[in-house]
């Protein structure tokens, strides 16, 4: 039964507006630092000194340090992932991206696995144009691996993060059916199909979410 998706036609110029609001979206999840870490990275482990330089918000000096320890061992996972999120932080998006997918395929189930999935979601949410398709199945990932996920690293970033990448990304692939379920697993305020001005409140809900997230 059609309910939203066919506003689509009628308002062609929404999923190149939603892709502006994608990009600011990803933006909030990628460079917001709202919480401490979580300590997840132990002395033992090679990519311990970046990440203590991230939970710092010192983005150059963690990808420097990381990038040393990839050098030692190119199969450190913690570090592709580290690598990631500084190069997502300081703005690399596409780069940030190959080093997530680096990350994932040398361990494609993990905790590691997890926040390169969230990580990917975000920066490939925040290019421009928006990769929604990637940032769809990279947040669907993260979230079935851990249905309330925290990143270990920046503890402001967690599964609602991700449930409004969906919502934004099915936003951008004019999928609005899904986009309206994901504002309500968020407790979102609903806009009403049968409004005129239906993609514009829909929109205008996915941004006041991201606002109120970060």
């Amino acid at each position: 039964m059609e309910t939203t998706r066919h506003h689509s036609r009628a308002a062609g110029r929404a999923p190149g507006l939603a892709l502006g609001v994608a990009a600011v979206i990803g933006a909030c999840l990628l460079f917001s630092s709202c919480g401490g870490g979580g300590g997840g990275a132990g002395p033992e482990n090679p990519a311990a000194p970046g990440w203590t330089l991230f939970e710092d918000g010192n983005y150059t000096a963690a990808r420097d340090s990381f990038l040393v320890a990839l050098a030692a061992d190119s199969t450190a996972t913690e570090v592709w992932s580290g690598l990631g999120w500084c190069l997502a932080r300081l703005d690399f998006r596409e780069s940030a991206i190959a080093h997530f997918t680096a990350c994932l395929a040398l361990q494609p189930a993990s905790p590691v696995a997890e926040e390169a999935q969230a990580g990917r979601a975000a920066a490939a949410l925040g290019t421009e144009p928006a990769q929604a398709e990637l940032a769809l199945a990279s947040a669907e990932a993260a979230l079935a691996a851990s249905p309330r996920f925290v990143f270990r690293y920046d503890s402001g970033v967690d599964w609602q993060d991700l449930h409004l990448i969906i919502a934004e990304a099915s936003y951008a692939l004019s999928d609005y059916d899904r986009a309206l379920a994901e504002v309500d697993s968020l407790g979102g305020t609903r806009p009403d199909p049968g409004s005129p001005t239906f993609l514009a409140e829909l929109l205008a809900e996915l941004q006041r979410l991201a606002d109120l997230l970060h």
